[in-house]
Order: structure tokens, then C-alpha cells, then sequence
């Protein structure tokens, strides 16, 4: 926008800049000088601040990038709702105490949803229970296997094994202790 310093020093002279000798100041001068639109732009959006630093500070807070919100996992969710359990039942008040932070820690990861975070973890908690089967079911699933045959069974663990590497691994543990 200047030539040179000279035709710079006249407008900071022009728009009663010239006491900028601080490099904050000068710096706040360059940016409006170089970026009048911004400029403009940031006095419209703040008419109480009265200073160029003033408002070169508003304009660089308003240029930051707003922090990413983080979706919580299930693996998230599990976590934490063990967390507020420990920190609701732990056995000792340490260790009521050391979950609270942890959980306090670890949610904070997701901002300004912290506590919207610990109702879906203790509502996906309660969602667990009611599908995991009870002691009836297992009882029954356990009988219907017996009558079908080490056969059957041999065949449906294999093709469940196939699927789940980890459920694999336990059971070769498991045959070959």
C-alpha cells in the first residue's frame, strides 16, 4: 500500500498512529495498513475498542482456528462409564478420588460436551446389560449345544474364530495349555 517508509509514517501521522514506537503497536499499524477490509471489518464487529492494538488483537484471536470437537469412541464411552462407576463406587475415597480426576482428564478430550459424553457413556453402559444374555439364556443356549453334537459345535467355533482374531488366539491359549 506505501512506497516506502515515509509515505508509512505519513499515515500513521494521518490516522494518529504516530506514537507507535512500540513494536506491538507497529505491528498492529502494518496490519491495518495492509489489510484495510480486516481492518474495517474487525472496528465493525468491536466499536468499543478504541486502540489499532486493540483491535489487531481481536482480529488474530478471531483468526484462530476453533479446536476440533471430538466424538467419543464406544471404546471412549466404556471407558468412561467404568470411570464414573469407580468414581461413584470405588472401595476406597483414593480411589474415588483418582477416578474422578481421571475422568475429569479424560473427558475433557471432548470439550464442551464433557457431561452430554458421561450421560451417553452411562446410557451405552445400561444398553450393554440389557442385550448381554442372562443366566436363563446361557443355560439354555448350553443345553441346545450339548444335544447338537461336538460337531456342530466344532464347526460354529471355527467359523467364529475365522471372524474374531481375538476370540482365535483365546481359544488356541485355551487347547494348547
Amino acid at each position: 500500500m506505501f512506497t516506502g517508509d515515509r509515505e508509512f509514517g505519513e499515515w500513521l501521522a494521518h490516522n494518529q498512529l504516530g506514537f507507535a514506537d512500540q513494536s506491538n503497536e507497529r505491528a498492529a499499524a502494518m496490519w491495518a495498513s495492509g489489510n484495510l477490509s480486516e481492518y474495517r471489518e474487525t472496528r465493525q464487529a468491536h466499536p468499543r475498542v478504541r486502540t489499532v492494538r486493540g483491535l489487531h488483537a481481536k482480529f488474530k484471536d478471531n483468526d484462530k482456528a476453533p479446536k476440533p470437537v471430538l466424538e467419543p469412541t464406544e471404546d471412549d464411552l466404556k471407558t468412561i462409564g467404568k470411570l464414573q462407576t469407580l468414581a461413584e463406587r470405588g472401595s476406597t475415597e483414593g480411589e474415588r478420588e483418582s477416578a474422578k480426576a481421571k475422568l475429569e482428564a479424560y473427558s475433557s478430550a471432548f470439550g464442551d460436551q464433557k457431561e452430554e459424553v458421561i450421560e451417553r457413556a452411562a446410557e451405552a453402559a445400561e444398553r450393554e446389560r440389557e442385550e448381554a444374555p442372562n443366566d436363563t439364556q446361557v443355560q439354555q443356549i448350553r443345553t441346545a449345544l450339548m444335544r447338537k453334537g461336538s460337531d456342530f459345535l466344532a464347526e460354529w467355533l471355527l467359523k467364529a474364530m475365522v471372524k474374531d482374531h481375538d476370540l482365535f488366539k483365546s481359544v488356541m491359549v485355551g487347547l494348547y495349555k
